[in-house]
């Protein structure tokens, strides 16, 4: 015996999120050098609550 499919059920499978992504070079933030440039970056987080990407001169900082 077949079951029927609940409407609900197929319309969840309709549905496809939008996904939003925000993406930007990793580069130092200060000097703009990176990875091409011969530079290891590294993400550091800010007091205000933001991160941020800082090659090895600036991230003491």
């Amino acid at each position: 015996m077949r079951k029927r499919s609940d409407p609900k059920s197929s319309l969840f499978y309709m549905y496809k999120p939008v996904v939003y992504t925000k993406v930007r070079p990793a580069e130092c933030q200060h000097c703009g050098r990176g990875p091409e440039d011969g530079f290891r970056v590294s993400a550091r987080a800010m007091p205000d609550g933001t991160n941020g990407f800082f090659c090895k001169i600036h991230y003491p900082l």
